[in-house]
């Protein structure tokens, strides 16, 4: 009996802390420029004296950002800030940031298909599909 109520009580444990991954808020928005600021030294060749650019001329450019996602724990809490595009040499490329300071986000003139990226609100477990 004793055997039937503990597996049970497992069991229970285990499908009620479950947690699902999910999308909370997800959005189109549209940039001339997209600054990361970070905090502590990240090493990383995007990373230039704590910050990384994305912008409409130069190396890093907008239009090669598939989307800009912002974790968040079960509290609500920011736990970084994910960053997926394509760098045009190795294809698409995944990079989480763990300790960012803030974001700014540039309002174009106009407002095009190369400067709109997707900015989504996800939870840490959605962070394991890297894709």
């Amino acid at each position: 009996m004793k055997k039937k109520t503990s597996l049970f009580i497992i069991i229970f444990l285990l499908l009620s802390l479950s947690v699902k991954a999910e999308v909370l808020k997800e959005t189109t928005v549209h940039a001339k420029q997209i600054t990361l600021y970070l905090r502590g030294n990240i090493r990383l060749p995007l990373v230039v004296d704590n910050k990384l650019v994305f912008s409409e001329f130069g190396g890093k450019l907008i239009k090669n950002i598939d989307r800009l996602d912002v974790v968040v724990d079960r509290e609500g809490r920011l736990q970084g800030i994910r960053l997926i595009y394509d760098d045009r040499v190795s294809g698409k490329k995944s990079i989480f940031f763990p300790k960012i300071k803030s974001i700014v986000f540039e309002r174009p003139g106009k407002e095009t298909p190369q400067n709109a990226l997707r900015l989504r609100v996800v939870t840490i477990d959605e962070i394991i599909d890297i894709w």
